[in-house]
C-alpha cells in the first residue's frame, strides 16, 4: 500500500484551502497548502501531547485544542478513535514518551482539559476530514516554521498496519510539524521520508531538509526557514530540558501610572515576583537605563528631565531568562522648568532615600515620601543597589 503523507498549513481562516499532492523521489506522496504564518512564537506554551485515541467532533477555526477547533476541518466533522488493543496502546504511549524524553513535554492519554496543549487524533480515516484515502497522517505547521500552539494533529493507524511503533514515529512527525519541523533527509529521524531498518528518534545533527532530495527548509516559492535542520536541537530550543522554567515573572508597577500627568523628579514603584527566582529588574527612560535591581524598585527619577512625554520601560527577568516587560507613557508638566533641580542630582535606588544631598524644596520631599511608603508596601531593601547616570 502506498502511503500519503500530507502537510497542510495552519490557516487564519476557518476553511482550509485544496491541498495540493505531489510524489517524491522515493515514491511517497505528500501533500502541502502554503499560507501566511499565523505567529512568531519560537518557544512553545502548549507542551503537553495530548494522544486521543477515543475520537471526537472537530469544527473549523483556527487551531485550537482546547475548544476542538481545527484548520483541516471545513465542516463539523466527527473522527473515530482506534480500537488497538491495550497492549498496543501501551507500547504506543511508551515509544511516544521515550521519544520526546529529552525535552521539557508531558504525553498523556488523559484530556488536559484548558492546559494548552497539542492533540493527536489517532483513528478513524482520512476522507472523514475531506483528505484522500491513503493519507498516514496530517497536521498544521506555519509558513515561516514557527510554532502552531494549541495545533491538533492527525494520524491514521489503519493506512499504518496498526503497527504501534510506525504509530508513534508518525505522531512524532506530525507533532513535529505543529513545533515548526520541516521534512529532512535523515532516515534515523521521524521527520523523514526515507526508509529505514530501526526505531527512529529525533537526531541531534544537521541534515538538509527534503523528501528525497536535498533542498532549503520550508515551503517552495517563500523563504527559506533555514539552511539546514537539527530536529533535536530546534525542539531544545522551543521546549526546554525537562524540568526547564518556562514561567514569566509577574510585574506590578505601583506607579506612576500610564499616561499619567508628573511631577519633575517623579517617583517610579515595581514589584516583580517569579516562581523560581527574580534576576533583575530595569528601568529605562527614553531607552536609556535609569535602575537596575535585583526585585523592586523604588527611584525618585531625575528631576531635570525636560517637560514633555518620556517613554518608560520596566523589564523584569528571571533566572531562566524568561523576561516581561511593561511599557508606560508619562509626561512631565509644563512647569517643570519653574524649579530646577541642583547640578549634582544622583537619583536613587533600592529603598533608601539618601543620595540626592543638598536637595531643598517640598516636591522632591514629596516624592522622597512616596518612596518611603513604597518600601512599606514590599520593597525588598531599604538599601540602595546599583545607580546609572
Amino acid at each position: 500500500m502506498r502511503i500519503l503523507a500530507a502537510v497542510v498549513l495552519a490557516s487564519s481562516t476557518a476553511t482550509a484551502a485544496p491541498i495540493r499532492i505531489r510524489e517524491a523521489g522515493d515514491g511517497t506522496s505528500f501533500a502541502v497548502q502554503p499560507i501566511p504564518p499565523t505567529s512568531a512564537t519560537t518557544v512553545a506554551t502548549s507542551r503537553t501531547i495530548y494522544l486521543n485515541r477515543g475520537g471526537g467532533t472537530l469544527t473549523p477555526g483556527n487551531n485550537n485544542s482546547q475548544s476542538n477547533t481545527s484548520s483541516l476541518v471545513d465542516h463539523a466533522t466527527s473522527i473515530a478513535g482506534w480500537d488497538a488493543s491495550d497492549a498496543d496502546w501501551a507500547e504506543t504511549m511508551a515509544c511516544v514518551r521515550a521519544m520526546w524524553s529529552p525535552f521539557d513535554v508531558e504525553i498523556t492519554d488523559q484530556d488536559p482539559g484548558t492546559t494548552p496543549h497539542f492533540e493527536v487524533h489517532i483513528g478513524g480515516t482520512p476522507t472523514a476530514i475531506d483528505f484522500p484515502g491513503g493519507i498516514g497522517g496530517v497536521a498544521p505547521m506555519a509558513l515561516d516554521c514557527s510554532i502552531v500552539e494549541r495545533s491538533i494533529v492527525f494520524v491514521f493507524p489503519n493506512n499504518l498496519n496498526n503497527r504501534p511503533q510506525r504509530v508513534c514515529e508518525v505522531i512524532g512527525q506530525e507533532v513535529g510539524h505543529s513545533y515548526g519541523l520541516d521534512h529532512e533527509l535523515e532516515p534515523s529521524d521521524p521527520m523523514t521520508y526515507l526508509s529505514f531498518n530501526g526505531d527512529r528518534t529525533f537526531r541531534d545533527k544537521s541534515v538538509a531538509c527534503g523528501e528525497s532530495t536535498a533542498r532549503p527548509c520550508g515551503f517552495e516559492g517563500h523563504a527559506s526557514c533555514r539552511d539546514t535542520q537539527n530536529s533535536y536541537a530546534l525542539l531544545l530550543g522551543r521546549l526546554g530540558e525537562p524540568g526547564s522554567d518556562h514561567v514569566s515573572p509577574t510585574l506590578t508597577v505601583v506607579e506612576p501610572r500610564d499616561d499619567a500627568v508628573v511631577e519633575p523628579g517623579f517617583s517610579v514603584v515595581a514589584n516583580a515576583a517569579d516562581d523560581v527566582g527574580v534576576e533583575r529588574i530595569t528601568l529605562f527612560i527614553d531607552g536609556g537605563v535609569v535602575a537596575v535591581e535585583d526585585e523592586a524598585l523604588a527611584i525618585a527619577t531625575d528631576p531635570r528631565l525636560a517637560a514633555g512625554s518620556h517613554a518608560l520601560v520596566i523589564e523584569v527577568i528571571d533566572t531562566a531568562g524568561n523576561t516581561t516587560t511593561r511599557t508606560l507613557t508619562v509626561r512631565i508638566g509644563d512647569d517643570a522648568s519653574s524649579n530646577p533641580p541642583p547640578s549634582d542630582f544622583v537619583p536613587t535606588l533600592g529603598c533608601s532615600t539618601t543620595g540626592a544631598p543638598g536637595w531643598p524644596g517640598l516636591a522632591l520631599a514629596g516624592v522622597l515620601a512616596r518612596v518611603r511608603r513604597s518600601c512599606g508596601r514590599g520593597s525588598r531593601s531599604a538599601e540602595p543597589r546599583r545607580t546609572m547616570t
